[in-house]
């Protein structure tokens, strides 16, 4: 269960997306057994201020796809999940927040050759699985991030 907000700030209708979107995130959060109410913010953007989020955050001034802001850390998320089953299931913890450069996200299922759809689904699903403290640091934390990835977009009839 999750309360999900999207905020749109570029000039792209972005209505097709939502569905998507919570689709997305509910597998996510459903495959990785959070039992407590998750709220996450999707955010879209430009480029530009995906850029200078990156720069504030990261220290890196160039546009990227997607950035993931988690509010807790793994081992927080996982008292927070026994918690949620032993005793208030319908807790609602804010996850955190995730931003997304909707012309990356052009660009890259131009690139890829797969549909906006599809594109806009992996960027969900990853975003939130760094919220949840996954990574992609390490040759193995690489490979496990993908190989949840892949499951969950199967799940959602998106693997490509």
């Amino acid at each position: 269960m999750a309360e999900i907000y999207i905020e749109n700030r570029t000039s792209i209708n972005i209505a097709p997306f939502e569905d998507i979107i919570k689709n997305a995130i509910i597998q996510t959060l459903e495959n990785e057994l959070i039992r407590f109410v998750a709220e996450i913010s999707v955010v879209f953007v430009d480029n530009d201020e995906i850029a200078n989020l990156s720069n504030e955050y990261r220290g890196i001034f160039a546009p990227t796809d997607v950035l993931s802001f988690p509010q807790f850390s793994p081992g927080e998320i996982a008292r927070a999940n026994s918690w949620a089953i032993s005793e208030n299931p319908q807790e609602i913890l804010v996850l955190g927040d995730v931003v997304i450069s909707m012309e990356r996200a052009i660009e890259q299922a131009q690139d890829y050759g797969h549909s906006l759809e599809r594109e806009i689904g992996f960027l969900t699903v990853h975003s939130i699985l760094h919220l949840l403290g996954y990574d992609h640091e390490t040759e193995a934390e690489y490979r496990q991030m993908n190989k949840k990835q892949d499951m969950i977009l199967d799940l959602i009839n998106m693997k490509r």
